[in-house]
């Protein structure tokens, strides 16, 4: 998914509290003697319950409360964002007691 489809993602009318994994672009520096072209941006993979979205930020939550909203909120830049991926899981089983 390119940055076309992480802005669809972001248009998207969410019902129900949704379950996506975000892939990411971290910042890196160094403070060494480190050659330049040995020096990339880490990958990396957050998994969350999706809060909201503009088209300058994205945020998921860790944890879904009783009320059904995500808390424990982290925020990407969009620009950071390489794909999403929504998962589908079966919400009656996380009611049951």
């Amino acid at each position: 998914m390119g940055t076309d489809n992480v802005v669809q993602f972001i248009a998207k009318e969410l019902g129900e509290p949704q379950l996506v994994c975000v892939y990411w672009e971290d910042i890196i520096s160094t403070a060494g003697w480190d050659e330049g072209d040995d020096i990339e941006p880490p990958k990396l993979k957050s998994v969350g319950w999706f809060h909201s979205s503009t088209d300058k930020v994205l945020k998921i939550g860790d944890t879904l409360g009783e009320d059904d909203k995500p808390y424990g909120i982290t925020a990407f830049p969009v620009g950071c964002i390489l794909s999403i991926d929504q998962f589908s899981f079966d919400q009656q089983h996380t009611d049951k007691g």
